[in-house]
């Protein structure tokens, strides 16, 4: 069975830095990557989990988290975009075991960029991997 996930990308660029920051919303879940955006890793992922909320409640500490980084100077670069994920990668992400959660991430990450991609709200020649 599938779900519904949203996310979006934003990108700091500067002399010393390339980095991205990424949001992705699950049900249940907000999970941030953020790392170098050298193409070559998904960089590091943290589960912030709200068992008890709702779509609306998601989507605002999102936007939350995004808003605080736009205020350090990223801007977006894949914008917001709804694409469909396994439910069992989302149950996993929330798991405990960490190879579990590591596999159901990078799962949710690819679908993610293959999403914003194929609905053009990323900049040509930009893929990062998952």
């Amino acid at each position: 069975m599938q779900t519904k996930a949203m996310g979006m990308e934003l990108t700091f660029t500067d002399d010393k830095s390339n980095k991205f920051y990424r949001v992705i919303i699950v049900r249940g879940a907000v999970i941030v990557l953020f790392g170098p955006n050298n193409g070559r890793s998904r960089g590091q992922a943290k589960v912030h989990p709200y068992p008890q909320a709702n779509a609306n409640a998601l989507i605002n500490a999102a936007r939350d988290l995004a808003t605080a980084k736009e205020r350090k100077g990223y801007t977006i670069s894949r914008d917001l975009v709804t694409f469909l994920v396994e439910s069992v990668d989302v149950l996993s992400c929330t798991d405990g075991d960490k190879d579990r959660k590591d596999a159901a991430i990078t799962r949710i990450v690819t679908q993610f960029l293959d999403a914003s991609t194929s609905a053009g709200t990323s900049p040509a020649g930009t893929t990062p991997a998952a």
